[in-house]
């Protein structure tokens, strides 16, 4: 395996987890699932068991190299990263109950996001928490390295400038994260969306989040992209 990652103004991008493959191989079950929290509660189980049932496994074969990130379910939608899946001639996302094939694809302008389409998933639309302040818990649910889902219990530590062509303000985690956990979102206690994965710090690796109303925004006006044609 080699994972690719790129700089960006005191920022890593998360390049996702890539494999590159003579044939499709076999997944790892989303099932397999660590939880890292910083003391164990209720809560923890709680949020780790809704991130379960709404996070996928994003695999794009972009003409022959496939690449691993995450995404989430929010209606009929997956929100992931754009660098997750730009280029693909494929896309599937692995669930608990399999895999499922992309039919369509949307990228925002400007900002890291995706929207993958016609899965026929469905899962009730996210909320989302735009007053979220430093300090406050949060859980991501990814799959670094590519490997098994892995979900982690962390804190936002500090807003921060963003890098080149992102958004002016993002988040900071106070946990590190890996390639395979871009498009991985961050969720506070009352399951509502706080940001989105997509880059770590440049100086300690901690997860990089854009928050959710740029995700959603981006999300909104998203268009429609085509597969690319290997």
């Amino acid at each position: 395996m080699r994972v690719e990652a790129w700089r960006i103004r005191g920022a890593v991008a998360l390049g996702a987890a890539f494999v590159v493959l003579p044939a499709p191989a076999a997944v790892p079950g989303s099932g397999e699932t660590t939880v890292i929290p910083r003391v164990e509660t209720p809560t923890d189980a709680t949020v780790a068991a809704w991130l379960d049932a709404r996070v996928v496994r994003v695999e794009s074969d972009a003409c022959g190299r496939r690449l691993v990130g995450a995404g989430v379910l929010s209606g009929s939608t997956i929100i992931t990263n754009r660098h997750v899946v730009a280029g693909a001639s494929e896309v599937t996302v692995v669930d608990r109950d399999g895999a499922h094939s992309v039919r369509a694809m949307r990228f925002a302008t400007g900002i890291d996001v995706a929207v993958l389409e016609g899965t026929d998933l469905w899962a009730e639309p996210i909320d989302r928490n735009d007053g979220a302040a430093p300090g406050a818990p949060v859980w991501t649910r990814g799959y670094p390295d590519a490997g098994p889902a892995v979900t982690v219990a962390s804190n936002l530590r500090r807003r921060r400038m963003g890098g080149i062509a992102d958004p002016a303000q993002v988040w900071e985690l106070d946990t590190a994260v890996r390639p395979g956990q871009s498009g991985s979102p961050v969720i506070d206690s009352r399951r509502r969306l706080v940001g989105l994965i997509y880059a770590s710090s440049f100086e300690d690796d901690a997860g990089l989040a854009m928050d959710a109303s740029t995700v959603v925004s981006g999300a909104a006006t998203a268009s429609a992209v085509p597969f690319s044609d290997c």
